[in-house]
């Protein structure tokens, strides 16, 4: 949170900035413009004063406003982050709310297998399980079939091996809550 306000402050900081200077640069363009030399009108003919006063009267050229338009981008843009940022931080929060009510849902020994396949970057072989304290060939076979019921897991043959795999949406909340 505080992270987001630092760049939307910076954000607001550049493009105030940027449209100061944009606005002052476009004050002189124009006071300069408007400035008429009566030294320099007598060494004129009246074709090229004519052509001169029409030059300054065409107003001032597009790319002056280009400071402008890129004030008013930033300041959109730095809005809609804020806007949308907030909707992704509640989405990230009701996400993690409900992972947390879904492992709580699960029994001890299924937690320990979510735990131990998150700890083996979302997958691990089958005969692992059997090798954790408190488990047998049947237990894990077991738990293992009850959490692919539940789409939690997934399994996949390798010969005579099985390679189970965690839900890959699931496997990223959990190992962000990890870390």
């Amino acid at each position: 949170m505080i992270k987001k306000k630092t760049v939307i402050s910076g954000l607001i900081i550049v493009a105030f900035i940027l449209f100061l200077v944009s606005v002052i640069f476009y004050a002189n363009t124009l006071h300069n413009l408007k400035k008429i030399d009566p030294l320099e009108l007598e060494s004129m003919s009246r074709d090229q004063i004519i052509q001169e006063v029409y030059k300054r009267q065409t107003g001032t050229p597009f790319y002056y406003f280009i400071p402008i338009f890129g004030f008013f981008g930033i300041v959109v843009g730095a809005l809609v982050y804020y806007i949308m940022s907030g909707d992704v931080e509640k989405k990230e929060k009701i996400l993690y709310h409900n992972t947390d009510v879904i492992m709580q849902l699960l029994d001890s020994e299924e937690r320990k297998v979510i735990k131990k396949i998150v700890e083996n970057q979302g997958k691990i072989q089958q005969v692992e399980i059997t090798y954790m304290e408190g488990f047998t060939k049947v237990r894990a076979h077991r738990i293992v079939e009850s959490l692919v019921q539940k789409g939690i897991l997934d399994k996949e043959k390798l010969g005579k091996m099985r390679l189970i795999r965690m839900n890959k949406d699931l496997y990223e909340i959990l190992k962000d809550k990890k870390k």
